[in-house]
């Protein structure tokens, strides 16, 4: 038994989830849809190397996020066309000098002191840390050159 009321109910809510649903997936041809994928992947890659390589970001990370979560999400509506994901910035290898001095180090009496604090830490984020040097301090802490 359909009662009168059900249909336009089910109409009005339809119309009133319309800009939810209409805005997820853009109305692109595939060669639109890959060309617009590719040109945000780029911008967000050079993104991603520049804070790689320069350690700064050339965008707010409000603008960065906006973009990343629109990039998967046109990789859900046009997987066919989707370039590769970004690589993660986890797997960035390479020495960037820290923006922001490590001056707490400088507490610390000498050498062994500074590589059993380094120990504790997993030799993580240490320029040289990996084998067991701690030149990354020196200059900036220590004030002595570089062994």
């Amino acid at each position: 038994m359909c009662k009168e009321w059900l249909l336009p109910v089910i109409f009005i809510a339809g119309l009133a989830s319309y800009p939810v649903w209409s805005q997820d997936c853009p109305v692109w041809s595939p060669t639109q849809a890959r060309a617009e994928m590719i040109a945000l992947h780029d911008r967000l890659d050079g993104w991603n190397q520049a804070y790689r390589t320069g350690g700064q970001s050339p965008v707010d990370d409000a603008v960065y996020d906006q973009a990343s979560k629109r990039f998967l999400r046109w990789r859900n509506c046009f997987p066919e066309q989707a370039p590769p994901l970004l690589a993660h910035l986890a797997d960035a290898t390479g020495n960037v000098r820290s923006p922001v001095a490590q001056t707490g180090l400088a507490k610390l009496p000498d050498g062994t002191a500074l590589a059993a604090w380094m120990q504790v830490r997993g030799n993580k984020d240490l320029l040289g840390a990996a084998q067991g040097r701690w030149r990354c301090c020196h200059a900036s802490v220590y004030r002595r050159p570089i062994e």
